[in-house]
C-alpha cells in the first residue's frame, strides 16, 4: 500500500485535518499471495488503516484502488444512525447520503468485509454517487464478465470535497481507471510553495559539457548570487534559476515509446482504434446489465 500525507495547510478536509491518502490493491480471494487460502484481505486493509490512525490521530483518510470487492448497491454506512437512542459522547453519526448506485448487483465475501469496514470506520464509497459515475460504471471488464471493483472511498470529512468522479475508456487493461476531482481552499499568499510545480529533467551529455559549465557562470553572474546578502528562499529560486537555464543544453526529449519498435505498425494502430470503438459501443448498450 502507497501512502502519502496532506497537510492540513492544503485544504483537502472541512475540518481542517490532515488528509492521508492510501492506494491500495487487495489480492482477490483465494490468491497465492495469502498464506492461507481462508485469509480475507479487507480485515489486513482494515488491520493497516487502524495503525495509521493511531499514528496519525489527526487524519482523515482517502483511499482508493483495486479491492477486488464486490459490494453491488448495498448501504456502506449504518442506517437510521442518529444516536438519538444510545448518546454517546464524541459519536459521528453518518453524513447526509444519496444512495449509491451499481451497474454491478453482485457482493462477494470480500464486499461484504469492504462494507463493514465502511460502517466501522465512517468511511463512504463514491462510486456511484458523484457527479461523472452516477450510474456506478464498472470499473473491470474481462471475457468473463464485468464488475465494480475498483473504488474511492473516504472519510466523510474528504467525501464531500470530492466533487466530480469518472471511470476513464482506455484499452490495454482489463480495469479501467478512475479520475476523480478534489476541492481544495489554498492561500495561495502563504502555500504557493505547496503547490506542485512541472518537473524537469536532464541528462548529462558530455559533449555539451563546456556549454554547460558556460551557462552555469553566465546565469550565476545574472543572478549575483552572493551568500551573505540574500535569504535562503530567494537564494533557493536564484539557484534553481540557474540549473534550469545551464540544463537547458541538457533537457531530455520525450518520444512515443511506440513509435522506436519496429511491431508498432499501421495495422497495430487501426486494430487499437477499432479495439476503442468496440468498446465504447459495449459500454453504451445494455450488453453491460447483462454481467
Amino acid at each position: 500500500m502507497l501512502v502519502v500525507l496532506f497537510d492540513k495547510k492544503i485544504g483537502l478536509c472541512n475540518n481542517n485535518d490532515d488528509i492521508i491518502l492510501c492506494a491500495v490493491y487487495i489480492p482477490p480471494m483465494y490468491s497465492v499471495a495469502y498464506d492461507d487460502p481462508r485469509s480475507n484481505g479487507i480485515d489486513r486493509l482494515e488491520e493497516t488503516l487502524n495503525n495509521l490512525i493511531e499514528k496519525y490521530r489527526t487524519t482523515n483518510l482517502l483511499i482508493n484502488g483495486d479491492f477486488n470487492s464486490r459490494t453491488g448497491d448495498h448501504p456502506d454506512y449504518i442506517q437510521c444512525d442518529t444516536g438519538k437512542y444510545l448518546p454517546v459522547e464524541g459519536y459521528e453519526s453518518n453524513i447526509t447520503l444519496n444512495k449509491r448506485h451499481s451497474l454491478d448487483k453482485q457482493v462477494n465475501s470480500f464486499g461484504r468485509s469492504l462494507l463493514n469496514l465502511c460502517k466501522t470506520m465512517s468511511l463512504y464509497i463514491c462510486n456511484g454517487r458523484k457527479d461523472g459515475d452516477q450510474a456506478g460504471d464498472f470499473t473491470f471488464l474481462s471475457s468473463q464478465g464485468s464488475s465494480v471493483v475498483d473504488y474511492v472511498i473516504a472519510h466523510s470529512s474528504a467525501f464531500e470535497n470530492i466533487n466530480h468522479l469518472h471511470v476513464n475508456l482506455v484499452d490495454g487493461s482489463d480495469h479501467f481507471p478512475v479520475t476523480y476531482q478534489l476541492t481544495a481552499t489554498i492561500n495561495r499568499q502563504t502555500n504557493d510553495s505547496m503547490i506542485c510545480q512541472e518537473r524537469i529533467r536532464y541528462k548529462w551529455r558530455e559533449k555539451y559539457k563546456n556549454e554547460f559549465q558556460d551557462k552555469i557562470r553566465k546565469s550565476a553572474s545574472d543572478q549575483e548570487l552572493c551568500m551573505s546578502q540574500i535569504e535562503n528562499r530567494q537564494l533557493d529560486l536564484a539557484i534553481k534559476t540557474v540549473i534550469q537555464n545551464a540544463g537547458a543544453s541538457m533537457k531530455c526529449k520525450k518520444y512515443n515509446d511506440n513509435k522506436d519498435k519496429p511491431w508498432w505498425d499501421i495495422e497495430c494502430q487501426k486494430n487499437k482504434k477499432n479495439r476503442t470503438k468496440l468498446l465504447k459501443k459495449y459500454r453504451a448498450t445494455l450488453q453491460w446489465k447483462k454481467h
